[in-house]
């Protein structure tokens, strides 16, 4: 699902976005000294009763510290990737450029990127949204000025070679150099590639932002321009959602009557 799943207006309103916000500081703490993520997020999560889909924000968002710094440090700006080639993480970016574009919410994790929460695993299926994507990345290529961009796609995901099909042509019509390949690991090929290389990476994968020099946040770069409004979600002091949360979404569960007055 990239639209907003049906409990996310209960699961992300202000009031649990302040919950979480707590909850995050003591799993970063957690983290920051060793403990194991999955047991980390239970000992919190557990505390508070939080729901499934407050605890995948809270595994997407919230990373150990000193792997947030380092993620930080190896960020570029729009302008570093000019004349630089560009590796990208096919299915993650497009899923999150989706996500935005469905008025599903995204999340801001520690590290500053964009992700959605759901992290779709071992299936794909273009959707109406896909057309946009792919319109907004060649777009936001073409503006960026890179040298040459390689998408890669998980072979074991259905629909892989359909996508990269589509992406190459996406690449030949916009006159951008370039290439979609479907193979077995992306992240092992993407850090591969930009080994000791001027190339930049596109994802939101924090494993691989960790193994990778240089990164941009693609995803995050097309949905400024692709959809302004989009629903961001923010953990931190204060957090609150950025932009309007989908129409349905609007009004706050927790002014209306007999509401469960729980993060969720």
């Amino acid at each position: 699902m990239r639209g907003p799943h049906p409990k996310d207006r209960l699961c992300f309103r202000p009031q649990a976005m302040r919950v979480l916000s707590e909850v995050a500081v003591d799993l970063r703490y957690l983290l920051g000294r060793g403990y194991s993520q999955a047991a980390s997020i239970k000992l919190v999560a557990d505390h508070v009763q939080l729901l499934d889909r407050q605890r995948k924000l809270l595994f997407r968002a919230v990373l150990p510290p000193d792997l947030a710094i380092r993620i930080r440090g190896a960020r570029v700006e729009a302008s570093a990737l000019r004349g630089s080639p560009l590796w990208i993480d096919g299915f993650n970016v497009l899923i999150t450029i989706e996500t935005a574009l469905a008025g599903g919410p995204l999340l801001e994790g520690d590290d500053g990127f964009f992700r959605d929460i759901a992290a779709e695993h071992g299936g794909y299926r273009p959707n109406e949204h896909t057309e946009p994507a792919v319109a907004g990345i060649m777009e936001a290529l073409r503006g960026l000025g890179v040298a040459r961009a390689t998408f890669l796609f998980d072979r074991p995901v259905s629909n892989s070679g359909r996508i990269a099909g589509r992406i190459r042509a996406a690449l030949e019509e916009a006159g951008i150099g370039g290439d979609a390949q479907v193979v077995d690991s992306p992240d092992h090929e993407i850090a591969k590639g930009c080994a000791g290389s001027d190339g930049v990476v596109a994802t939101s994968d924090s494993i691989l932002l960790a193994r990778v020099p240089k990164a941009f946040d693609l995803a995050r770069h097309v949905a400024a321009r692709r959809a302004p409004g989009a629903w961001i979600l923010r953990l931190g002091a204060g957090a609150e959602p950025e932009g309007p949360a989908p129409a349905p979404l609007t009004t706050d569960p927790g002014s209306a009557p007999g509401s469960d007055p729980r993060p969720c």
